[in-house]
This record gives structure tokens, sequence and C-alpha cells, in this order.
């Protein structure tokens, strides 16, 4: 009964703990059509997805470059990235993430830092989503909740 007791109370943790998992933030993943990217594969932090906006900050070329996307974009749906700077194939500068669902572009709010070369790409942008600590907790539990009983089992406990 003593092990059963355990593993009924890890399993009960994980139960309630799981409606509440959400996986915030996530993480950007850029790609680019280009091979290699001109001004290399952007980066960016974590993202939360939130009301009124989600912040991406992107770094590109040097660049801080910001966007406010709309509460309506989802970490589920398709992404396009745009970025250019004063090329023959953008006489106007441009940065926007074009959220292909929903069929919204979302332009640069800001930029800062000192532009590296006169370039421009594009390619595609993926958010992943990172592990919550509910279930990194839930994961820990179970494992504990197993090595008690197969401690137990293996001094002769009940």
């Amino acid at each position: 009964m003593r092990k059963s007791f355990w593993i009924i109370l890890a399993v009960l943790l994980v139960a309630i703990g799981a409606p509440a998992l959400h996986a915030d933030p996530y993480t950007p993943t850029f790609t680019c059509v280009q091979s290699p990217c001109p001004g290399g594969l952007p980066t960016a932090p974590g993202v939360t997805f939130s009301s009124p906006t989600t912040v991406v900050t992107e770094m590109w070329d040097g660049l801080t470059i910001n966007f406010n996307l709309p509460s309506t974009d989802a970490p589920t749906n398709v992404y396009t990235w745009s970025d250019c700077y004063f090329t023959s194939a953008c006489p106007d500068a441009g940065f926007g993430i074009t959220d292909v669902t929903l069929g919204v572009t979302t332009f640069s709010t800001s930029i800062s830092g000192q532009f590296i070369s006169d370039t421009a790409a594009n390619g595609s942008l993926s958010f992943t989503p990172e592990p919550s600590s509910m279930l990194l907790f839930g994961t820990g539990l179970l494992g504990l909740a197993y090595l008690v009983r197969r401690r137990s089992a293996l001094r002769g406990g009940v």
C-alpha cells in the first residue's frame, strides 16, 4: 500500500497541474531562403504570446529590430520574415514579419544598432514551445516515485 500511495500522489499532482500547462515562452527559429544567409541568420530571445501585443526582438546584421505582433497571432501560425536595407532589391529599408495564416504583416516598431552591410534576406519563422516548469516538476515526481518503488522492492519491502 505504501508503494501505491507514492505513485498515486505523483499521478494526482501531474493530473492537477496538466490543465494549467502552457509552453511559455516560445523559442523563435529563423530559416533563410538564401544559403548562406546574407547578413547572417537572425536570432531572437524567447517570446511570450500575450495580449494586446507580442514583442519579437530580432537581431540581424548588427541590428536589433523590434516587432509588436498583434494578439491575434498565435505561435502555431505560419510565419515569414523579411529584412532589407537599401539594396537594389529594396530601394527603401523594410523589416517585417508576416503571419501567413492570417495574412497580416507587422513592420518593425524600432530599429537600433549599426548596419554591418548593405543587404537583404528573408525566410520562414517558427515558434517552438519550451517545456514549462510544471511539466518538468511532474516528470521529476514520476521519476522519484519510480525510484522509491524500485528501491523498496530491492529491499524486500511491502
